[in-house]
């Protein structure tokens, strides 16, 4: 039936049908629309963005970047994605809501062992606020504020070196004065007051996320060798010492073999002292108190001789280390070894080289 046939009641009847269900469609296009926004302005969804992008593509660097998470003078914030890389092996991350407080919501990310799905840990705060722009219907949606990440260093390391030595600490320079510790060596005390000192710079590193690269270079641009002291757990590097077989060798392990004949009743103080200062203590010690360590004896020998590291405090004043086996024979019976190893002192007088000290080592 044609619309003009019609009569006026149906006419009527089937405009308002027609509005009505317009309305209706309208309502629910408005109604669906309402709720899309409303969805929208949840801040689950910015939460699920910043995790889906940080944390389940696993880029941990730009993850502590976003954090503004601060590393220490030694180390880059690679070296902490590392540590955070090395924390998350064999987890699986997911995140879940923590409420909203006073406008800000919070959401934690959490890492669980994928094999059994234990040892629950929690590795990160999503913070979110409201933003400053309004979506539809005067919605606004969160947006991030800001983001902490629990990742604890777990690497120390202490480095004692000569202050005159330069440290790196993964490839950046740490300067002597920056050292947590200045200290005499120990040979200070055995030096002339006038004589250039030799001091030890001890630097404490810590708060480290990863096992530090350490080099040390010595005076001469060398790369100088560490050794752990087994006792401390201190990384130590040694002096730079010369190496000299010329005869100021040759004097100073002779004047410490008639050191060691003297202290056994077989030398004489007249042969000690010409090797020796005789203005030294060392020298008038050992005079005063002739042969107090003599073994019964019939022959003699010296064995297994060193002398090495010497090291040159100024041109008038060295140290070096002198070892040797000093045999005392006796007839029928088993040869006493009285064994020798000290760091010798010498200094030069009158242009020969003479001994004024000695530490046992």
């Amino acid at each position: 039936m044609k619309w003009k046939n019609l009569s006026l009641f149906w006419r009527i009847y089937w405009i308002a049908f027609a509005s009505f269900v317009a309305l209706i469609l309208l309502g629910a296009i408005l109604l669906f629309s309402y709720l899309s926004a409303f969805e929208k302005s949840q801040p689950v969804h910015s939460a699920r963005e910043i995790f889906e992008e940080y944390f389940l593509s696993e880029d941990y660097k730009a993850a502590l970047e976003k954090a503004n998470f601060k590393v220490g003078e030694q180390e880059e914030i690679s070296h902490a994605a590392k540590a955070f890389e090395k924390l998350l092996e064999g987890r699986e991350l997911s995140f879940y809501s923590v409420g909203v407080e006073k406008g800000v919501a919070k959401y934690n990310v959490v890492a669980e062992k994928k094999e059994n799905h234990s040892d629950l840990m929690k590795i990160a705060t999503i913070f979110l606020e409201k933003g400053d722009e309004k979506i539809s219907f005067g919605l606004v949606p969160y947006t991030f504020s800001h983001m902490e990440i629990y990742l604890e260093p777990s690497f120390s390391a202490t480095v004692k070196i000569p202050s005159e030595f330069t440290l790196f600490v993964n490839g950046k320079e740490v300067k002597t004065e920056d050292a947590d510790k200045i200290s005499d060596h120990p040979w200070n005390e055995y030096l002339p007051v006038k004589t250039k000192k030799v001091y030890l710079a001890e630097f404490r590193l810590s708060d480290l996320y990863c096992e530090p690269e350490i080099v040390v270079y010595d005076t001469d641009g060398k790369e100088a060798e560490l050794v752990k002291n087994e006792e401390t757990g201190v990384l130590e590097a040694d002096l730079l010492y010369e190496k000299i077989t010329s005869g100021l060798a040759v004097r100073l392990l002779a004047g410490m073999k008639e050191y060691a004949k003297f202290i056994q009743a077989d030398g004489s103080a007249a042969a000690v002292g010409q090797y020796f200062d005789r203005s030294s203590l060392f020298y008038q010690n050992t005079i005063r108190n002739p042969a107090i360590w003599v073994e019964d004896h019939d022959g003699f020998s010296f064995e297994k001789e060193v002398v090495e590291d010497f090291y040159f405090f100024d041109e008038n004043t060295l140290c070096c280390h002198i070892a040797f086996d000093h045999v005392l024979k006796t007839y029928g019976k088993e040869d006493y070894i009285d064994p020798v190893d000290m760091t010798i002192f010498a200094r030069k007088i009158g242009g020969e080289w003479y001994i004024f000290d000695r530490i046992a080592r």
